[in-house]
């Protein structure tokens, strides 16, 4: 018998056939995104170095000063922002997070386009981040997971209000 390794690019392949067909509801994701990225930020705020806590910084500052330029939450902005995710994942030193916010990263357009034209509060994303970097830079581990949390919670609350008005067209 012939058995075939699976890698990560074809559970990719699922995970964005899932997204783009409806497989996978926007409050689905949410719920997986929640439990896992808060873990993921508590992780980060124990282990993260002092050079990866200024890179975020740097990240976050990026995404701000992008905001600042062209006053608003465009697709660009929420691209910027699902990085920060990225990042995240990677100063958890959890490959495991690394892999599923790379493969999310890669196969959610349809989320960050609906977040750009739904959301209109990039304001509150900056302000979820700043805080996030100050809780990381004191390594206040709980509060790094609740900030993330919350973060990821209004995320899933304007997902389902875009599919909600989605719906009624």
């Amino acid at each position: 018998a012939f058995v075939r390794e699976v890698d990560s690019s074809e559970v990719g392949d699922t995970l964005s056939t899932l997204i783009r067909h409806g497989g996978i509801t926007a409050a689905q994701v949410q719920e997986f995104r929640e439990a896992v990225e808060s873990r993921c930020a508590a992780y980060a705020a124990e282990r993260a170095t002092p050079q990866q806590k200024d890179h975020l910084k740097e990240l976050i500052d990026q995404m701000e000063t992008y905001y600042r330029a062209c006053g608003q939450g465009d697709l660009q902005f929420y691209t910027m922002e699902l990085q920060l995710h990225t990042q995240l994942a990677k100063i958890s030193g959890n490959p495991m997070f690394e892999w599923f916010a790379n493969t999310f990263q890669k196969n959610v357009q349809s989320f960050n386009k609906m977040m750009a034209h739904h959301s209109g509060k990039p304001e509150e994303v900056l302000e979820d981040w700043r805080n996030f970097i100050n809780a990381l830079y004191r390594k206040e581990v709980t509060k790094a997971s609740l900030i993330i949390s919350s973060h990821i919670s209004r995320f899933g609350k304007i997902l389902d209000n875009a599919e909600y008005h989605q719906q009624d067209r």
